[in-house]
């Protein structure tokens, strides 16, 4: 389920919330800009760790730690990412808070389902201690997870991230990563 459905389905809420940024001109500063698009930059970036313990790890009480504390850190990037959102004027649209509902979920469903694994078929050596996949996973299925990935996720969040920075630079702006200090 984790190798053959959660993994390679991962991108495609990534993909459909990159659509809803696009629609609603998140480039624009006062949609959330720069500073925003970087949270979405981290949390894929965050998303990278579990991926890569899965394919390329033993998955045993460590991995199953690690994953659990990285679906933690990317729920506090995205608490994050949605008060960005909500100080800025961009509007969330209904489907972008349910592809966010999703988001927010796989991390969680990744470490879940490794836990089930680990209590399926425990490691009877050390437990906390970080081991390369007895049997790698072949070649071409993790090419084709890593592809799939930089076209539905590096590509699109890479492209944001662009399209934000250019629209800043047109105005002037100081790329929106520092908040306006309010004066009275």
């Amino acid at each position: 389920m984790l190798l053959f459905g959660v993994l390679p389905a991962w991108g495609l809420p990534g993909l459909a919330d990159w659509a809803c940024h696009r629609r609603s001109s998140i480039e624009d500063p006062e949609h959330g800009g720069v500073r925003e698009s970087l949270t979405h930059v981290l949390m894929f970036a965050e998303g990278a760790v579990p991926m890569g313990l899965v394919l390329l790890a033993e998955v045993n009480t460590l991995v199953v730690a690690l994953l659990s504390v990285s679906a933690l850190v990317h729920e506090a990037t995205a608490r994050w990412d949605l008060q960005i959102a909500t100080d800025s004027d961009r509007v969330v649209s209904p489907l972008e808070q349910q592809v966010h509902t999703a988001l927010e979920t796989i991390p969680f469903l990744v470490a879940m389902l490794a836990a089930l694994q680990q209590a399926e078929v425990p490691t009877s050596s050390n437990p906390w201690k970080l081991r390369r996949k007895a049997t790698p996973l072949p070649v071409g299925y993790v090419a084709g997870i890593l592809l799939g990935t930089g076209i539905t996720g590096a590509l699109p969040h890479l492209e944001e991230l662009w399209r934000c920075a250019r629209k800043a630079k047109q105005q002037g702006e100081d790329y929106g990563i520092t908040r306006p200090v309010a004066t009275e």
